[in-house]
């Protein structure tokens, strides 16, 4: 990644798609197992879309875009969930931005920095 990538989203739609997570956090007996222990912020148009181990959830974009993927691991978003609630009544955006190194939230006073992989 060359350069830092800012986006601006709903932060009820953030926190929707950070909560989709299997709660086996294994693969179904029978299926493969392969990508269930990453996630990511895939590019799309008008926004991104958020893998989990549980599923998928586009989010919508109001400002800014990714250009790459950003791959993380999603035990680390379990805690910013937590901080990210408490703002539901106090503000309605945050702002997401991804670097070569890491992933930083910013939402009201609060900023929270998430390793890459």
């Amino acid at each position: 990644m060359s350069k830092q990538q800012t986006v601006t989203v709903d932060l009820v739609e953030f926190i929707e798609a950070l909560e989709r997570t299997t709660k086996m956090r294994r693969a179904p007996a029978g299926s493969r197992s392969k990508g269930l222990r990453e996630g990511a912020f895939i590019p799309a148009v008008g926004g991104f879309r958020v893998e989990m181990p549980g599923g998928a959830h586009f989010v919508w974009a109001k400002q800014g875009k990714l250009t790459e993927e950003v791959v993380f691991n999603p035990d680390q978003f379990a805690p910013i969930v937590k901080v990210l609630k408490t703002y539901l009544k106090k503000t309605g955006t945050l702002d997401i931005c991804a670097t070569k190194d890491a992933i930083s939230i910013r939402c009201g006073t609060s900023k929270m920095t998430v390793k890459r992989k």
